[in-house]
């Protein structure tokens, strides 16, 4: 699920104008790493640490901070056998799934937080920069 998709789920509607945007979600750092983390002795890679970053923001459109720069991070480990590298490539598919999940959820929640402080009128919308 993108952010696109969870906002929609739970009633906010994300436009593509920031003028016709209530709140504006500033999606400043969007990064997936990964590292080795372990080889065998020929030197090949057994292993790799798998990292999901994002740095975001909330202003409204006249540009107050209603969530100040928060920064998300999830790690997940990765261990295989060079002989097993399509089941492997398919798992670290799911893993960078997951993780980008957990994420999109912890930010729908906290933007669940600055709504009960603020009422949205109806109508109102969402853009991502």
């Amino acid at each position: 699920m993108d952010l696109r998709t969870a906002l929609r789920q739970s009633g906010v509607q994300p436009v593509k104008d920031a003028a016709s945007a209530t709140v504006i979600i500033d999606l400043a750092t969007v990064e997936y790493t990964r590292a080795v983390k372990s080889v065998d002795s020929q030197g090949t890679a057994t292993g790799y640490t798998l990292e999901y970053e994002v740095l975001y923001r909330v202003v409204d459109r006249l540009g107050r901070v209603l969530v100040e720069n928060t920064s998300l991070s999830f790690t997940r480990d990765l261990v295989y056998k060079s002989t097993e590298l399509l089941q492997k490539k398919q798992e670290e598919e799911a893993l960078k799934i997951s993780m980008r999940q957990e994420i999109v959820r912890r930010i729908i929640r906290r933007l669940g937080g600055v709504a009960f402080n603020r009422q949205a009128p109806e109508g109102s919308g969402v853009v991502f920069v």
